[in-house]
């Protein structure tokens, strides 16, 4: 004789034993953590791979676009590059400098890079490097 109580899933309707019911991991506005679950282990996990096959089915991203990459510059090449413009209001460009001939990096590459566009245009060259992973100088000019 089993004294194992019966519950009524609300999923399927199915009078099932206790154990066939998971409980609550956490507490929360369902019910108080250890408190048994309102649909049985079979309904939940047929609910929940419902939930992933729709989540990844849903989830249809669109191509990547692919971004054309300057050739990276010398220094000098970018200086040459920024005196062509030194008498526009407004330089918007791509350029890349390459690092490859310089003997200093980091901050200090930045710093001279900025001083080079500061004597060949006129203009207070700031950057930011957004990351330490990233070789990239993202830069603006601000009018003197």
């Amino acid at each position: 004789m089993s004294t194992d109580s019966t519950f009524k899933c609300s999923r399927c309707g199915v009078y099932r034993a206790s154990n066939q019911f998971g409980t609550h991991v956490k507490g929360g506005i369902q019910g108080q953590k250890g408190d048994r679950l309102k649909v049985c282990l079979t309904c939940r996990t047929e609910a929940t791979t419902n939930k992933k096959r729709k989540r990844l089915k849903s989830k249809s991203y669109p191509p990547m676009k692919r971004i054309a990459v300057p050739p990276a510059l010398s220094p000098s090449q970018f200086v040459a590059a920024l005196a062509e413009c030194a008498s526009a209001p407004k330089i918007e460009s791509r350029l890349r400098v390459s690092l490859a001939e310089m003997t200093i990096s980091g901050k200090d590459a930045a710093d001279h890079i900025a001083s080079l566009a500061w004597k060949a245009t006129g203009y207070r060259f700031t950057y930011a490097v957004p990351s330490t992973f990233a070789c990239r100088l993202w830069c603006s000019f601000i009018l003197p």
